[in-house]
């Protein structure tokens, strides 16, 4: 995209800090944890006492405004609907399936 999206100084503070937080704590909980199932345990600890998904919801709904804004409303939804995939929970699955796919990404 050529032309510049307008975000105010401190929304953009306020969304690096999200992430700043949220990428520096789960490569800490990704690497310091020996086994799979506290390492989970650990995230979703962390999702839920620092309300994670919240502040996920405020970067997105600051960014998805500024783009909106650029695209015009025709070119925001077509941008939603072609170019962005969205990651299927694994609903099908048990727990030992789970287990054997985060087993395989490891190979």
């Amino acid at each position: 995209m050529t032309s510049k999206c307008k975000i105010n100084l401190s929304d953009i503070k306020e969304i690096l800090t999200y992430l700043e937080e949220m990428v520096i704590t789960i490569d800490k909980i990704g690497s310091g944890f020996e086994d799979k199932e506290t390492t989970a345990l650990a995230l979703l600890l962390f999702f839920r006492e620092e309300g994670i998904l919240d502040k996920l919801a405020a970067a997105r709904k600051i960014l998805n405004h500024s783009l909106s804004e650029k695209l015009g409303v025709d070119g925001y939804d077509e941008w939603i609907e072609n170019d962005i995939e969205h990651w299927k929970p694994p609903y099908e699955k048990s727990k030992d399936e789970i287990i054997k796919l985060l087993d395989n990404l490891d190979n």
